[in-house]
């Protein structure tokens, strides 16, 4: 066996992996990286709008989430403070009802009739006599 040498080996081996264009061959090739590189670019743009966009709407989402927490709290603390008044209503109520059905409660009642009757009466005299 003889051995060849290694650089011719090599020169070998390598045309026959390597393909060799035409000069047309070359120019269609480089037209079409030119117009995958011009694509490839408004993608990029595209997506990029895309990522700005949706930054966007996360912040917007975000400020929302703050005003439903917020809301939900005053709706909370409103919650609470009916009830108490609701409480306070009842409690009033059940006072008062209880001095109407009192002797003291009903006579209190008569005076403060009296004292309107007679309030009302002293204002339609000095609206007269203006």
């Amino acid at each position: 066996m003889k051995e060849m040498p290694e650089s011719k080996g090599t020169i070998s081996k390598n045309t026959h992996k390597e393909k060799v264009y035409s000069e047309k061959e070359y120019v269609e090739l480089e037209k079409e990286l030119v117009l995958f590189k011009e694509k490839t670019y408004e993608n990029l743009q595209q997506y990029k709008r895309l990522f700005e966009i949706l930054e966007e709407e996360t912040k917007k989402k975000q400020i929302v989430e703050k005003q439903l927490t917020s809301s939900q709290e005053t709706i909370s603390q409103l919650e609470t403070k009916i009830i108490q008044l609701e409480n306070k209503n009842k409690k009033t109520e059940r006072e008062l009802q209880a001095l109407k059905n009192s002797k003291l409660g009903r006579l209190t009642k008569k005076y403060w009739a009296f004292r309107k009757r007679r309030t009302y009466r002293k204002s339609v005299v000095q609206g007269v006599n203006s």
